[in-house]
């Protein structure tokens, strides 16, 4: 049984998205994608990229989701834009991490009633 990940801060994770894109390295962009998916819903993370496209329920999003597999896995492989990627991805993962920290709810006033 793997142990489990350390829990990554949604800015971190964030950064890390961006950097990799704007380094137009699609193997680290997706790997950073999917860090931010785990901070961002834990043990229900997407499985992989498209899935978290589908997740954010972004118009375009998939498409540029599925550009980024292609580009690791299609047997010619594609040439990728990474700075197109995160001009997409940016307002996505920013609506994202400030509806968390929204969703986040207070601690019970009386833990034990109820």
């Amino acid at each position: 049984m793997a142990a489990p990940r350390a829990s990554v801060d949604l800015g971190a994770a964030r950064a890390r998205v961006e950097a990799a894109c704007r380094a137009n390295d699609p193997r680290a962009a997706r790997a950073a994608l999917l860090d931010w998916g785990r901070a961002r819903w834990g043990a229900r993370a997407p499985a992989g990229p498209v899935e978290l496209g589908r997740r954010l329920g972004r118009p375009g999003l998939g498409a540029t989701l599925a550009a980024l597999e292609r580009a690791l896995y299609a047997p010619t492989g594609e040439p990728w834009d990474g700075a197109g990627c995160w001009a997409r991805l940016a307002p996505a993962l920013t609506d994202a991490s400030t509806e968390t920290a929204r969703a986040t709810p207070l601690a019970p006033l009386y833990p034990g009633a109820g």
